[in-house]
């Protein structure tokens, strides 16, 4: 097991990218942690610090690349065991447990939803095809996607004591007849509300004339499997939700006009995010939002030197939206590019995704704003 690299970084490197155009000067507001690999994807976070993520893809079956965890306290990696033959896995959350929800691919089942538990123990729960799990909350509880024989995917929320399964039902309104109602489960908070998308709409029956035709995806929040359609930006017709926090506060993205915006659902009303340029015609996303209504996600860059568009990780804070790569110190952002965060805990902790800007070396970063511990947030294993 390696240990969290430093940065290093030639002062004349640092001199450059300090006097090229840049958020000025400015304190730094956050240290960073560069995670050894093969962890060089990160994808949960939980309260202490430990992240949940994988090896990148496109190195096993349906580009599983394998799952690890890094743990925060003392700052190693472990990979969490693949079921089956010739399996493979990817890990999508962690509680405050230290469970780990992920998908899990083999010969024997194909792609289903696994569960890592702390104490070592593997708890598979569904065993059919194509099956994806997303996220875990503290109270014991998986969000995760199944995929029936006809390619109908239907979100579930998994009590996993006492083994109760709940569908997360669809907003489509079926006629008569087979009828493609589809939902899928992405997040969940510790109130049990999960978030996702569903297909909306009406499915007309068999006669001519009757009925409406499904119009897309909208963003839904699930309560004990009720949906409540929280619509889509634009013309409304595309969008689904990543993110919840214990407030029913969601994150994610819709279509706006030929972009996908970053969205926040709050009191009823969808707010449409932006980007980082501004400029509407640009894309961006957000994958989390927190109790303090800290937002993280990605949006598009339009860079100086050749108008090129690249992605960076972003947070949201007081309405803000900034770069998170210039939230850093002048040194580490000379060396690095951060180009999507997955996760923002209670403390403001940000799991996120980046690379060497010199060899494009891809690897995965925990952040840690500096300053006190929020005290709200402080939790014993």
């Amino acid at each position: 097991m390696s240990s969290p690299r430093p940065f290093l970084v030639p002062s004349l490197l640092v001199l450059y990218f300090s006097l090229a155009s840049s958020p000025g000067l400015r304190a730094a507001e956050y240290s960073i942690i560069e995670i050894p690999p093969p962890l060089i994807h990160a994808a949960g976070l939980n309260n202490h610090g430990d992240v949940a993520g994988d090896a990148g893809a496109g190195t096993g079956p349906f580009n599983l690349a394998g799952a690890f965890v890094y743990y925060h306290h003392n700052g190693e990696v472990t990979q969490l065991p693949c079921q089956g033959t010739l399996c493979s896995a990817t890990a999508a959350g962690i509680d405050d447990h230290g469970d780990v929800i992920g998908s899990n691919f083999s010969q024997d089942t194909r792609l289903t939803v696994i569960i890592w538990l702390s104490n070592g123990g593997v708890t598979v729960l569904a065993n059919t095809f194509f099956s994806t799990g997303s996220g875990l909350n503290n109270r014991n509880q998986a969000v995760w996607t199944g995929n029936s024989i006809h390619g109908i995917q239907t979100g579930v929320v998994s009590d996993l004591l006492g083994q109760a399964e709940i569908p997360l039902i669809s907003l489509l309104e079926c006629g008569q007849g087979f009828c493609e109602a589809q939902s899928g489960g992405v997040a969940i908070n510790d109130r049990g509300h999960a978030v996702g998308w569903s297909n909306w709409g009406a499915e007309p029956p068999f006669e001519p004339g009757a009925g409406q035709t499904v119009s897309g995806t909208h963003a839904v929040l699930w309560v004990n499997g009720s949906p409540k359609d929280l619509g889509a930006l634009g013309d409304n017709t595309d969008a689904s939700a990543n993110g919840v926090n214990n407030f029913d506060e969601v994150v994610g993205g819709s279509t706006v006009g030929g972009a996908s915006h970053a969205f926040l659902y709050r009191k009823g009303k969808m707010s449409d995010l932006g980007n980082l340029p501004r400029e509407p015609q640009l894309n961006s996303n957000a994958d989390d939002i927190n109790d303090r209504g800290e937002i993280v996600g990605w949006s598009d860059v339009r860079l100086d030197a050749d108008h090129s568009v690249r992605q960076r990780a972003f947070v949201m804070k007081n309405r803000q939206m900034e770069n998170l790569t210039f939230l850093l110190d002048p040194d580490v952002w000379a060396k690095i590019r951060l180009t999507e965060a997955t996760a923002v805990n209670c403390h403001g902790w940000i799991a996120a995704n980046g690379y060497e800007a010199a060899t494009g070396a891809k690897h995965a970063y925990l952040l840690l704003p500096r300053g006190p511990h929020r005290k709200e947030c402080l939790h014993r294993r």
